[in-house]
């Protein structure tokens, strides 16, 4: 994904050119068929998914949680979390594109563009935050 496509995306929108074209390189683009499960509530995270294009249903114990878009993304708690475990399941409901961060490279973010590690920290809290309201 280059640094353009990346500037259209939520999380990456408020970074500057620079940072942007050091994330762009980390960033691979996956094309998901309407049904597919793209994450399992239980397994151990590799990735993080950024929605491009397209829709998908999120459910924690076989009970649903939210429905996601464009620009959403999930997959953040687990690379963050110590225990690595995906904290809910994530159901494609439309043909979706996604960019995906695999875990070894948001390690590299975190480092390299803390901007995006920020973004992502607040974003699991205020999820955190929601289930605990919720």
């Amino acid at each position: 994904m280059d640094d353009r496509g990346l500037k259209e995306l939520p999380l990456f929108a408020g970074l500057g050119r620079r940072e942007r074209k050091r994330v762009a390189p980390l960033v691979e683009q996956v094309d998901v068929e309407e049904g597919r499960e793209i994450v399992t509530q239980g397994d151990v995270a590799h990735e993080l998914f950024v929605i491009v294009e397209g829709t998908a249903r999120v459910s924690r114990d076989g009970e649903h949680v939210r429905e996601l878009g464009a620009g959403d993304f999930f997959g953040e708690i687990a690379l963050l979390d110590e225990e690595r475990r995906r904290t809910s399941t994530v159901v494609a409901t439309s043909p979706m594109r996604l960019a995906v961060l695999h875990g070894r490279d948001v390690r590299v973010l975190d480092r390299d563009v803390p901007e995006v590690s920020r973004q992502i920290r607040a974003a699991v809290e205020e999820r955190r935050e929601a289930d605990r309201v919720g």
